[in-house]
Parts: C-alpha cells; structure tokens; sequence
C-alpha cells in the first residue's frame, strides 16, 4: 500500500506560525492561464494559508472529481466542489478533529461533518441562516466522491463503507427487476432557509435604477442589459465582445430584428495585461428573451453612440470598457454600480410611491448587487407564464432549482410587481428626463 503524502508534516514546520495567532486552514486558489486562441482557463487549488496569505500548495484538488468521470472541456472549473472539501478538510485537520494525514479520515468524521453541515453548526455557522437540501445533496456526494477517489487511487482510508451507505433492494417498474441500490446509512436533518428573494426589486425600484444608469452612468449600460434582457450574469456580462468579434449576433428579417445572440461560449483573454473579467458559470450562445428583444436593441444602439469614438483594445474587441480602453472586471462593474445604487436611493425617498419610498430605506441597511438585474429578468419569465424548462434556458441554468423556486412563488411575484410593460425602456428614458430635467 502506497503511503499519501503527508501535508500535517509541513503543517508542524510551521508551527510557530501559529503560536502568532496566524491560523493555518485549508483554502482555495484560483489558477488562471491563457491557452491558444486567447481562452481562458481556470483551476482552482487547495492550498495552506496562514492569516490569509498562501503557505503551501497540496495536491488534494486531484481527488475532487466524480470517480471515473474522465472527460471535461477545457474551461470547465470545479471551484464549488472544491469549496466542499476544503471545509471537510478543516473539520478533520483543525477543528473537530486533529488528523495528520488523508489516511487517517474515518467513517465518523464523514458522517459528523455532514450532519453537521446539514445542521448548519460547523465552525463559522454562525451567522448561517439554513442550507437548501440540494446544496447539502452536493456537499455529500463531493465528499463522499472525494474519499472514494482518494480510494480508487490506491491509498487506503480508515472509512468503513458499511457506516456510509447500506444495499436495498428496489423493484425496477421499467425492467421489472429486483436492483440494489445504496443509500446513506446514516440520517442527515436539513436546516433550511428559503431566500426572501421576492422583496429583492419592485417594477417602480428598477425604474428608477435603470433612469439613474442611463441618465449618468452610461458606461455599463449594457452590462445592465445584458443582465436584465438576457439574464446574463454579472461577470458573464463583462466577458462580452463587440458585435464585428462575434459577441453579439443579430438576425434581420427585412427590417426588424427576429433574434440576438450572445456570444459566451468560451472565456477568452479580454485585456492586454491578462486580468480575467470574470467567469463564465456555463458556456453558451444565449437569446435574448424575444419580448425584450426591442429594448435590448435601443439600448445597444443608445450604448453605441455613447462611445462611438473611444478607444479599445483592438486586439480583444471587449464591449464594455473602462477609461483606459480596456475590458471591465467584475470588480469595476460592482464599485460603479454601488454608485448607481447610492443615487437611485435618494430618488427613491423623493418618490410619491410609499412602497418605494421603503424601498429606498432599506437601502440603508441591505446592499445590492448587479445580480439584482438577472432577478428582475427571471421575475419578468415568470410573469410573461414561461415554464421552468424554458426560464432554465433563457437564464443559463445547469439544473432546475432556481427557476422552480420562482415559479413555486409565483402569485408572490406578482404581489410585488406591476403589470408586464413591454416598453421598459421608453418608460425609463421617459422617467429620467422627468427627474433629472427638474433637478439640473
């Protein structure tokens, strides 16, 4: 039997670290890369780090994988997972227990962490309100998968499989066959919390937001559209090209616009100094939703004029860009789009709509996100009556979860919005030359 590399080891060297209130923990790294033809690839690591600061590289990331999963495309990326185990690997090195090495993991620390993890009262719980069973689901089968990896691997661990799952037997009405099947032996109590998402945005609040952008903050117009008429995500949206680089794709038919495509199949190198802009969670060519396929277009056309003139990198053809000519990050959409945020309150607590007045107070105390204008996009499907296949295809989603809990809240969204308008944009120029043509 093979011995597994002992990181506690290292661990002990640097014990004096600790000794300087500098706690090591397991964390993750993100590993980013240029590959040909400009693709971005990401890998994320599990590293030592000690008062935030990286002591050591390990080797653990190699077991995160389902076993016997041989094949993935280049850019996928298993940051999630490897989040799971690197708190797994804190339970069993440093918190609950003190194991020295992978080997020394046992069926009881498997089975405490998830039902700990279920319950929401591990290490840093504190402030954890409750998990989804299916984000409890993934953190079981990533570390079970992880042990079981390590395993096939030939390293042998003190985990008793008996402990972990048990065989039934179970009649297949399809083959009509007797099959066995494994289930966990072992009872995992989920403390769930459902997001209060239905109180995140009114139609009156995004109005207004959306007249603050326009109006003063033009520079991330689109990224605002893309987000809220084709439910890109945030960092999605900042991975976008120019219409002559295949970002965004229209189709005519005669005069008018019969589809539009955007481009986020594959994370290119968007910058000359090689900072990433963001990721994109799942690469696609995405439609915009047909009913907002007007407002997307003047829009863009409003977006084009605006910088018609300005500089870019030629090389990369990034759509929206920062003083410098350059591809936004993320980062750089998020601190101007607190901006907007910070505006669009006062106006907000200047509204003669007392539910948008409170709207404005609780800006006081909870923050925003440009993810707001993906949620604003789902709210508006679920309205217009799309079903859960088809609000999965237009947001981009890899499994049904988010788009059922819109669904199953339905007469709740429709509680917090007005009627469907078709004319956003018209109604959002309307407002903030309303506005702001009586404060200038």
């Amino acid at each position: 039997m093979r011995t597994l590399y002992n990181t506690y080891h290292h661990v002990e060297v640097n014990m004096k670290i600790q000794k300087s209130n500098n706690k090591l923990f397991f964390a993750t790294y993100n590993h980013q890369l240029v590959v040909a033809g400009g693709r971005i690839v990401t890998r994320t690591l599990i590293v030592l780090k000690s008062g935030g600061i990286p002591m050591m590289f390990t080797t653990y990331d190699r077991f995160v994988g389902k076993s016997g999963n041989a094949l993935m495309s280049l850019e996928s990326n298993n940051a999630q997972s490897v989040t799971f185990v690197c708190r797994f690997l804190n339970f069993c090195f440093f918190e609950d227990y003190h194991i020295k090495k992978l080997t020394d993991i046992n069926s009881n620390m498997i089975i405490t962490f998830l039902q700990k993890y279920g319950a929401c009262t591990l290490n840093g719980d504190e402030n954890v309100k409750g998990r989804s069973k299916n984000t409890v689901g993934r953190c079981v089968n990533i570390v079970i998968d992880f042990i079981r990896k390590i395993e096939d691997e030939g390293y042998k661990t003190q985990v008793d499989w008996h402990k972990i799952y048990q065989t039934t037997r179970r009649a297949n009405a399809r083959t009509r066959r007797v099959e066995k099947v494994e289930r966990l032996a072992f009872e995992i109590r989920c403390k769930e919390y459902l997001n209060p998402i239905f109180r995140d945005i009114t139609e009156d609040a995004f109005q207004i937001i959306m007249s603050v952008v326009l109006d003063r903050h033009q520079n991330i117009m689109m990224l605002v559209a893309l987000g809220a008429f084709a439910g890109l995500r945030p960092s999605e949206a900042c991975n976008v090209r120019r219409e002559e680089y295949g970002g965004i794709k229209f189709e005519w038919e005669g005069t008018k616009i019969r589809n539009i495509t955007i481009d986020i199949s594959t994370e290119l190198n968007l910058r000359s100094d090689g900072v990433p802009v963001g990721g994109i969670k799942k690469h696609r060519e995405q439609k915009v939703y047909p009913n907002f396929i007007n407002v997307f277009s003047e829009i863009y056309n409003t977006y084009m004029d605006f910088i018609e003139g300005r500089k870019y990198e030629t090389d990369y053809g990034p759509l929206t860009t920062n003083n410098n000519g350059m591809a936004i990050t993320y980062n750089a959409y998020l601190y101007e789009f607190k901006k907007v945020v910070v505006e669009a309150r006062e106006l907000m607590l200047l509204s003669d709509n007392p539910r948008t007045q409170s709207y404005g107070q609780m800006l006081f105390t909870h923050s925003l996100s440009p993810h707001i204008f993906r949620h604003f996009f789902t709210m508006k499907l679920v309205q217009y009556g799309e079903t859960v296949p088809t609000i999965m295809f237009y947001r981009g989603d890899k499994n049904p979860n988010s788009a059922t809990t819109y669904i199953q809240n339905k007469s709740e969204l429709i509680k917090q919005l007005n009627d469907v308008e078709d004319e956003v944009l018209d109604y959002s120029m309307w407002r903030a030359e309303r506005i702001y043509g009586q404060s200038e």
